[in-house]
């Protein structure tokens, strides 16, 4: 694997954090030279447009999510310790990030407005409901769940995800009590 350039990745750096202070359409190259370190030369020598300099941000952001949940998923344990695993990951993920998840909120933002950015980000998000579907067939086999479509289950995981990172992006708060909510969608609402 080859590994990005530091230059590149202060570009990413960089360009992250004029993102989340001036969106995705008040960004500049110029002003992400600038915070980089870097020409302006050098920015589009990397990434040839912004729109290709953005759409890199958001794969380094789902990568690495996506490391996090294949780590987990590749646990050698049973399904239902792997969702607590899954939704604690999450948790802490959501927690230790330098700034709230509000780069998620730019990614959603932009992909409603670039149908190219759209695709993109729906082919995201759908490797990460493959991964999680994948939890839920080992649950299915195990039978320690019922015989459901894993891949609705895995979006409503995924957009159980998706609504924390709003929440911590808007309100600053990380997750509390990640157990619980695993074990809200485990068992259900419904009184025993």
């Amino acid at each position: 694997m080859v590994r990005p350039s530091p230059r590149r990745e202060d570009i990413l750096r960089a360009a992250r954090a004029v993102f989340i202070e001036s969106g995705a359409q008040g960004a500049r190259m110029d002003d992400i030279a600038r915070r980089a370190g870097v020409s302006k030369g050098a920015v589009y020598h990397h990434f040839p447009s912004k729109d290709e300099l953005f759409a890199a941000l958001c794969e380094q952001e789902h990568s690495r999510l996506a490391g996090m949940v294949d780590q987990i998923v590749g646990m050698e344990t049973d399904a239902v310790d792997k969702l607590r695993a899954l939704t604690r990951g999450f948790a802490h993920w959501f927690g230790s990030l330098e700034h709230p998840p509000r780069f998620f909120l730019l990614m959603g933002d932009a992909a409603a407005r670039d149908p190219e950015l759209q695709a993109h980000w729906i082919r995201i998000h759908d490797r990460l409901v493959a991964r999680l579907s994948k939890v839920i067939d080992q649950g299915i086999a195990e039978g320690s769940l019922r015989a459901v479509d894993p891949v609705q289950v895995a979006r409503l995981l995924k957009a159980v995800s998706d609504g924390t990172a709003m929440r911590t992006a808007i309100a600053g708060e990380a997750p509390q009590r990640p157990d619980e909510m695993v074990d809200l969608l485990l068992r259900g609402m419904l009184a025993p």
